[in-house]
This record gives structure tokens, C-alpha cells and sequence, in this order.
């Protein structure tokens, strides 16, 4: 018996439970991106960190989809015997060690937060890339009953009980509520009132944003909104973003520097220069306050109307005197004004 032949036994299964462990947490993953919960972004720990940035997704699609792609993919080669090609196990085994490279150092030094899901998956990614290249005469893999009845059962098991330990029941979202008493956000007669707390790198904020510009396009004077800013730590360019749609406002152009930031990639420094020209800001009067601690009061002062509303995720809203936690479709928001119109004394 060769060397190799005395190690199938092992390395076909390990290889298999791999791919199967990938793929169960995967799918556990995308549930985890399209739950309710999922909409927002809070100051949670390193998933909300991971899912919230703009690696979590690559051209518009969610990694988790990525994941069951390859990983459903290695799991149907290794066990289909017509599927089992050298090519094919090569391309993913190349891949797996390159993606499962590349996503743990996404997060150990550029976003600095770990999520326990994703390093399961990028751990198996590259484990699995790592077992199949030198194992490329898997063309000759025989599988028996009890290993691949393992195989999956370890593929079910272990992502339900990672799932088991780390999940914590999300806190229902509030709805309804007083809104924050703000001094230039009083009630105006015939006009609906929408504060909305932001953060410009919150994808979901982005989202929101987007979807009330297009609502409110149907409303025209009737209904005006008020930002908070919240920038979160998970997102690096979040506070200098803030900054520069405070010193925007003291211009008369904070609608507009928002809609600019909101649009923006990347939200550096030198991005946010960038939406200041598009806007037309005096940059004199800009670098002028943004070298002073005015946009900075204006945070400490967002900050503390966040804790008093006990605002927990981004983005929330107050439209009248309901509030929403998350990203809301178009119905609610639609709802919503068109009450807080009615209430106001106005008709859409």
C-alpha cells in the first residue's frame, strides 16, 4: 500500500466534513443577513463589525451566498465520482486557501473584529484549500456509508451548536414612542417632521436614505428631515464624514453634503473634500470649521439626544411621534408620513 492510499481514509472525510461544516455555517450565515435584525447597524461585537462593512458583500452579493457556491460546490466533487475532476478540485483548492486568506485578514487587520461565523468559514475554506491541492488524486476518493453519514451530521451539528453559543435573542424593535424633544425639530403646521440618526458608512443607512429620497420626491415642502449623527467605531470614516455635514449645515448645505456622503466610496478625507466641491461649499469657511470644535460640540450634542431617546441601532427614525428601528420599507415609511401629515393638519 502507497503512502497516499493509506491516507484516504483520512483525508477524504476530513476534507468532506470541512467542506460540509463550511457549508452548514454558510447557510446559517445568510439566515443570520436576511433576519429582521439584520437591517441595521448597532455597536455590537464583530459580526455586526463584519456584516456592516463593505467587505461583508462582493458586486452586490452577500458572502454567505459566496460561501454555499464553493463549499456546495467541494462537498458535490468530492462525493459525486462524475464531478471529481483534477481541474476542478485544483480551481478549488487554489481558491479556498486565496478566499479563506484574504477574508481573515480582512478582519484581523483592517476592520480589527472577528466574527466567530466567519472565521469558521474562512478557517474551513482554507483548510479545505489546503487538504485538496496536495490531495488532487481525489479522482480516486470511495466513500462508505458511515463516514459520509458523519460527514453530514458534523456538517449540521457543529454550525447549530456554534449558532447555540453565540446567539443571543435580538431585542424587539421598538416602534412607536415619543420622539426626542428637539429644539429645531418643533412641529410646524401642515408639515411632517422625520430625525433620523445616521451614520454615513452604515449600509443600511445608506439604503434608508435612498429609499426616502425617493419617497419624499412626492411630498415636496410638506415634510422636512432633521439629522442626527451617530457614527459608530466599526466604521473608520464615519466621524470625519459627520464633521463635514455639520460645518455643510453651518453653509446652509447639509441636505445636500448628506445626499453627496451618503453616495460617496470612500469616505476618506479626501472623498469628503470631493463631496464638498460637488455641494459648492465656501472650502474657506469649511476648513475654518473644521478646524474648530463646532462639529465636534454638534456630536457630543447628537450623542446625548441618542442616549435620551435610548437609540440602539442605525439607522432609527422619528417620523411625527413614531419611531422605527432599522431598515423600513417603502409602505411603512410611506404610512407613517402620511400620518403624521393627518396629524399635522396637511394631506399628502
Amino acid at each position: 500500500m502507497t503512502e497516499t492510499d493509506s491516507r484516504r481514509p483520512v483525508h477524504g472525510p476530513i476534507l468532506l466534513v470541512l467542506a460540509l461544516v463550511g457549508l452548514g455555517t454558510s447557510a446559517l450565515m445568510l439566515y443570520l443577513y436576511l433576519a429582521p435584525a439584520a437591517g441595521s447597524c448597532g455597536p455590537g461585537g464583530g459580526c455586526d463589525a463584519v456584516r456592516s462593512s463593505r467587505y461583508s458583500e462582493i458586486a452586490g452579493i452577500p458572502l454567505p451566498y459566496l460561501g454555499l457556491a464553493y463549499f456546495g460546490g467541494l462537498a458535490a466533487a468530492l462525493v459525486v465520482p462524475a464531478l471529481r475532476k483534477r481541474w476542478l478540485l485544483t480551481a478549488l483548492g487554489i481558491g479556498g486557501v486565496a478566499t479563506g486568506l484574504t477574508l481573515l485578514t480582512l478582519q484581523g487587520a483592517v476592520l480589527g473584529a472577528w466574527c466567530p461565523y466567519c472565521v469558521v468559514v474562512d478557517v474551513c475554506s482554507l483548510g479545505a484549500g489546503l487538504a485538496v491541492l496536495p490531495g488532487l488524486d481525489g479522482p480516486g476518493l470511495r466513500w462508505s456509508r458511515g463516514p459520509l453519514l458523519t460527514a453530514f451530521g458534523l456538517g449540521v451539528v457543529i454550525p447549530m451548536a456554534l449558532f447555540t453559543a453565540l446567539h443571543t435573542p435580538a431585542e424587539p424593535p421598538v416602534i412607536g414612542g415619543p420622539a426626542p424633544v428637539l429644539t429645531d425639530a418643533a412641529p410646524v403646521d401642515g408639515q411632517a417632521t422625520i430625525i433620523e440618526f445616521v451614520d454615513f458608512e452604515c449600509p443600511f443607512c445608506r439604503q434608508q436614505h435612498q429609499r426616502l429620497k425617493e419617497i419624499l420626491a412626492d411630498y415636496g415642502q410638506s415634510v422636512r428631515v432633521v439629522y442626527k449623527h451617530m457614527p459608530l467605531n466599526m466604521h473608520p470614516h464615519a466621524k470625519e464624514a459627520a464633521r463635514f455635514a455639520c460645518c455643510a449645515e453651518e453653509q446652509g448645505q447639509g441636505h445636500a453634503m448628506a445626499d453627496a456622503l451618503f453616495s460617496h466610496e470612500p469616505l476618506t478625507s479626501e472623498g469628503c473634500f470631493e463631496c464638498a466641491q460637488r455641494v459648492g461649499l465656501d472650502e474657506a469657511l469649511l476648513r475654518d470649521c473644521l478646524a474648530s470644535d463646532r462639529p465636534d460640540a454638534r456630536l457630543d450634542a447628537d450623542s446625548a439626544e441618542a442616549g435620551k431617546a435610548s437609540v440602539r441601532r442605525l439607522p432609527t427614525c422619528f417620523i411625527g411621534d413614531k419611531r422605527f428601528e432599522g431598515l423600513q420599507s417603502e409602505t411603512t415609511l410611506r404610512t407613517a408620513i402620511d400620518a403624521a401629515l393627518e396629524s399635522a393638519g396637511a394631506s399628502s
